[in-house]
């Protein structure tokens, strides 16, 4: 067998008459079958047979729990790093070839660069989790974290996961009013196990960021598919635009704070300063509060749906300037919205093109 000489977690070369593929060996239940993850971050099963030339690239490296240890350099500004779970936070389990947790010093050490920006003088992880599973609980409970650490620190990075990172982005900044300090809330498309991972870069924009004379919470991402700019872009205009590119996050109906590399620190646009202000934590929130997208048929009976759950505002996504379907439509909703606003509710309404 070709491939019995390599062990999991290593890195390989596999050739077969069809084509030649490149990844990690993971655990197999299969002893004929090659199971392997691939550098695109998909997994594949190769049988033995079929493999007509085999090499390692590299070997797997030992598995040790690194101890964090946290060196002040005099001169740099104190950070502390807020990690809460996602991609950033992850790295490949070679036995399943999910994802799992990683330890804040493989974050840390993935980008050694950061030593020589700030002093991570702090570590916390107030929770690990998939961000589509945050709600507005674990809002506030970063919005209550980062509020103590801003009275310690010059400035904080967030690691977060991609899916439900504007919606983080956009709450912290509600909920810490008259910010005095720099936040920058950052990611990665892959596990920073990964060569081709987006965090190193993303990472040090965001301790640059972090360190800088801004004071507003931004988000820090690659500008483009190249591994050589972020951008620092405003939390409440910045929306995920792709599901896994590097640059998945542009800014909407405005410009980014800044455009940041390893070599520069670009500001774009006017921004809040850095000052000696009392930061407020508000973090008051209702979750009585439902988002409705209008489509052509749509059915207004939801709006009875969300009278039924006590739900006291609504936001409508409607069409055109503002438009939802009237009396010369199939399900006219001018009736409901009137019903419901009778009853107290409170409905909005938005336009759902991005630009306007």
């Amino acid at each position: 067998m070709k491939t019995k000489r390599f062990h999991v977690a290593d890195r390989v070369v596999l050739e077969t008459r069809k084509k030649v593929w490149r990844g990690t060996i993971l655990d197999s239940y299969d002893p004929e079958v090659v199971l392997l993850k691939l550098d695109s971050g998909y997994n594949i099963g190769i049988p033995e047979s079929e493999i007509i030339n085999a090499e390692l690239v590299e070997p797997a490296k030992p598995s040790r729990g690194k101890k964090l240890t946290i060196q002040k350099k005099k001169g740099l500004k104190n950070v502390a790093l807020v990690i809460s779970g996602g991609t950033i936070s992850s790295r490949v389990d070679t036995r399943t070839g999910a994802v799992k947790p990683s330890e804040a010093s493989d974050i840390i050490s993935m980008c050694p660069e950061v030593s020589n920006i700030c002093n991570i003088v702090k570590v916390v992880r107030p929770f690990m989790k998939l961000s589509g599973d945050i709600s507005y609980r674990e809002w506030k409970v970063l919005s209550e974290v980062i509020f103590k650490l801003l009275k310690e620190v010059d400035g904080v990075i967030l690691t977060h996961g991609t899916d439900t990172l504007t919606y983080t982005a956009s709450a912290l900044s509600f909920f810490l009013r008259n910010l005095s300090k720099p936040i920058a809330v950052t990611y990665s498309q892959k596990s920073i196990d990964r060569p081709s991972t987006d965090a190193s870069l993303n990472l040090l924009c965001a301790a640059k960021y972090a360190t800088s004379d801004i004071a507003e919470v931004a988000l820090i991402g690659h500008e483009s598919m190249n591994d050589d700019y972020c951008l620092a872009m405003p939390a409440t205009r910045t929306r995920k635009m792709h599901t896994s590119r590097r640059d998945a996050f542009k800014v909407i109906n405005d410009l980014p704070i800044a455009r940041i590399s390893k070599e520069e620190f670009k500001i774009l646009r006017e921004f809040r300063a850095r000052s000696q202000c009392e930061t407020v934590l508000d973090n008051r929130f209702s979750e009585k509060v439902a988002l409705i997208k209008v489509h052509p048929g749509s059915d207004p009976d939801i709006l009875k749906f969300f009278e039924r759950k006590k739900i006291r505002g609504v936001v409508l996504e409607t069409t055109g300037l503002g438009q939802v379907p009237t009396e010369e439509a199939r399900l006219n909703w001018l009736p409901k919205i009137r019903s419901a606003i009778s009853c107290g509710m409170t409905i909005c309404a938005v336009a759902q093109t991005l630009y306007g």
